[in-house]
């Protein structure tokens, strides 16, 4: 915490103090702004690419960065909330490149050139070595493509 300055000090430092109050509160009071500005409805399409059973092509709605709702396109069948996990939001997409141990896995990402976005991500387990002897996990990579953002507020 900033402390004033002591009583009988020069106007210099109490001006000082006033300034650092004062953009302090414009900086937390922009930073609460700019956070919520970015807080908005979307929908994107989403398949998980993987040795495991196929989902086919999601249309996700993201409502405050929370999948709100999810659309099989191959069937226009919504798809049950407990399944909903496996799904990323955009945020949720750049906290699995985040994450990821790089010392463990190779990750290649895509980004999309209009709205800056992963539209792809590619994770792989690198090969371990066990006594000298490389071992390749065959069915550790999957990968996330979106596509189709649309801005709905």
């Amino acid at each position: 915490m900033i402390k004033p300055p002591a009583v009988g000090r020069h106007k210099e430092d109490r001006m000082k103090y006033i300034c650092i109050i004062i953009i302090s509160a414009f900086v937390a009071t922009s930073c609460v702004v700019e956070s919520s500005k970015d807080i908005y409805d979307y929908s994107i399409d989403q398949a998980i690419s993987c040795f495991c059973p196929p989902t086919g092509t999601v249309r996700l709605f993201v409502r405050a960065d929370t999948i709100a709702d999810a659309l099989s396109l191959s069937d226009n069948n919504h798809i049950e909330r407990s399944q909903w996990t496996r799904y990323k939001t955009i945020k949720g997409l750049f906290d699995v490149i985040a994450q990821r141990d790089t010392s463990r896995f190779d990750v290649k990402v895509t980004m999309d050139p209009k709205d800056n976005y992963p539209s792809r991500i590619f994770i792989n387990p690198k090969p371990v070595i066990v006594d000298s002897i490389a071992v390749i996990i065959t069915d550790g990579g999957f990968a996330y493509e979106t596509s189709n953002y649309v801005r709905l507020k």
